[in-house]
């Protein structure tokens, strides 16, 4: 049976949340919380407001206090205010505690917040030739150090890989790409400099992504601020899917070839995905369409053979 993965977890939770299951949720991501590595501040939002939900609420209460009082993390103060499924918790005095607490770290964290990226580069690497690049992108209420895990097997395919990660963060440790257009000049900012640091074959680019990385991706390619060779899309979060006329156009100009991985079970994306996939046949634009049956809003178990194969697919021809 295959390991228990972060996105696993939160599937799982959200699945049962939205059944209304809130107690067996509750007792499920605390069974499992400790078993995947991840956002610990995301798995304390789920465990406390499932906690909420199925009425135990000493223990939400103790849970939220534990995540922004102890473990130092903390959650948006308009969310604190307005959100329904803590209204229970609102009596508790230690709750304004915690709005105050939040508040200021909130603050802190929108005043420092700044693009950033992480550059992995192969053990064979020769600075005096040129390296293929694989720039990827995180989803949304995610991070560099949670898609790295996946991203960094191109390395073992001899790829110089740049991670990138938004500065727009919604809470402790979640960055989202909300804001598409701030999303793209970083990148290009990030494209940028990577060429200037790293000798990079520039026919041989690759861009990946997670969810909502890949809106970013498409519309930088749109503005002409980059032109890979392909694109390997996982879970593509693509909501103005029938507005992408333009892109379609552009995708097809530059002869940009894609990969595309998505989950049968991908309640968020895979209709989206199919409609996507479904236009770029329309076009004539290159793809390969891999279905995962069963799989929901995650990487596959198996993604670096995925991986490997969205490379080949990629740069044969």
């Amino acid at each position: 049976m295959p390991d228990l993965t972060y996105f696993n977890l939160l599937n799982k939770t959200l699945e049962l949340y939205l059944n209304e299951e809130y107690e067996k949720g509750f007792d499920y991501i605390m069974e499992n919380k400790d078993k995947v590595e991840g956002n610990r501040a995301q798995i304390y939002n789920f465990s406390y407001t499932l906690a909420t939900k199925a009425g135990f609420i000493e223990q939400a209460i103790e849970l939220l206090k534990e995540a922004v009082l102890e473990k130092g993390y903390w959650y948006s103060y308009d969310y604190l205010l307005e959100d329904e499924d803590l209204d229970p918790l609102r009596e508790h005095k230690i709750f304004d505690e915690i709005k105050r607490v939040c508040k200021e770290r909130e603050l802190k964290a929108k005043e420092q917040a700044k693009p950033f990226k992480k550059v992995l580069t192969p053990d064979n690497n020769k600075k005096d030739g040129k390296s293929s690049l694989l720039m990827a992108l995180h989803g949304n209420q995610s991070n560099i150090k949670i898609a790295e895990k996946y991203w960094k097997k191109a390395l073992k395919l001899n790829n110089i890989v740049g991670l990138i990660q938004s500065s727009r963060i919604e809470f402790s440790d979640a960055y989202a790409w909300s804001d598409i257009d701030l999303g793209t000049e970083e990148l290009k900012i990030h494209f940028k400099e990577i060429k200037k640091n790293y000798n990079i074959d520039e026919d041989n680019i690759i861009l990946g992504s997670f969810s909502a990385g890949a809106r970013v991706i498409l519309e930088s390619i749109n503005k002409d601020y980059i032109n890979p060779r392909g694109l390997i899309l996982v879970g593509p979060w693509l909501p103005e899917v029938d507005n992408y006329d333009e892109i379609y156009e552009k995708l097809k100009e530059q002869n940009i070839k894609l990969y595309i991985i998505c989950g049968t079970k991908d309640q968020d994306c895979f209709e989206g995905c199919n409609k996507f996939v479904k236009k770029l046949n329309e076009y004539e634009i290159k793809n390969y369409y891999d279905k995962i049956a069963g799989l929901k809003h995650d990487y596959p178990d198996n993604f670096k053979e995925k991986l490997k194969s969205g490379f080949d697919y990629i740069r044969k021809g």
